[in-house]
């Protein structure tokens, strides 16, 4: 029995070493990537700093637990106020076509066949995505493993690219910060291109000058297209989570009426 006691505590023990040196291997490993991208650690995960003028946070983050455990790394960029934008990305299961040719899923295509048939694009105004994910960030996205690239309002608004696995490698973290930003910094861009109705020309002949018309009601449309896409997705979330209570339910009855009928 004493030995088992003494055994179990030398196990504690160099289990909570080993936590304690990873934890301080992972640390030195953060502020070594923080330098590089010239940001600070702000915890034990998360990294903040500017990117081309761009607010940016870099986070190391885990997804499930014990075997599912998963390793996903978070670029975070703050966006523009002045545009309703919404997306919500993802590779494409293989139940997905079927949801979007019932109309349960609206995906925003963008006219390029094969990342179009990969990714699953949830996303408002449609004629936006379709400018903002040009061919550098599409050929980027599709060189990627499994990703998500979502919009938040949680703290600001932000872009959110989650990739999987951590991304510790100064080269292809420099990569990933860079890409982002770059989305970021071209929205302004995007809806300028799609805003526009009309360019004339003015002046004297000579001396003619080229001036761009905006849709006046553009972006009302757009504000109302975000939030028709924001609210068909809360409403199937919330059918989602009404179907999985459902189902536990099921499966408790079913477990109780069993072992009332084993008594």
């Amino acid at each position: 029995m004493a030995f088992l006691i003494v055994l179990g505590v030398g196990v504690a023990i160099f289990a909570v070493t080993a936590s304690v040196s990873n934890r301080s291997a992972m640390n030195e490993r953060l502020f070594k990537l923080a330098k590089h991208l010239g940001g600070h650690v702000t915890s034990s995960n998360e990294i903040a700093g500017t990117s081309g003028g761009v607010p940016i946070t870099y986070r190391l983050t885990t997804h499930g637990s014990g075997s599912n455990t998963e390793q996903w790394t978070e670029i975070r960029a703050a966006l523009p106020d002045a545009y309703p934008l919404a997306i919500h990305m993802r590779r494409q299961g293989w139940l997905d076509r079927g949801r979007i040719e019932r109309g349960v899923v609206i995906d925003a295509e963008v006219g390029d066949a094969a990342f179009d048939a990969r990714f699953l694009i949830e996303a408002a105004p449609a004629a936006v995505i379709a400018k903002l994910l040009d061919a550098h960030t599409r050929q980027f996205l599709m060189k990627q493993g499994e990703l998500t690239l979502e919009t938040e309002d949680s703290h600001g608004k932000q872009l959110v690219l989650s990739l999987y696995g951590w991304i510790e490698e100064p080269a292809r973290a420099d990569l990933v910060v860079d890409e982002v930003v770059r989305i970021v910094k071209r929205v302004r861009e995007a809806f300028e291109a799609v805003n526009v109705t009309k360019v004339e020309m003015t002046g004297s002949p000579f001396r003619e000058m080229a001036v761009a018309s905006e849709d006046p009601h553009a972006a009302e449309r757009q504000r109302a297209e975000v939030q028709r896409l924001e609210t068909k997705r809360a409403h199937r979330m919330a059918d989602q989570r009404m179907t999985a209570l459902i189902f536990l339910a099921a499966i408790a009855f079913l477990t109780a009426m069993s072992i009332a009928a084993m008594r």
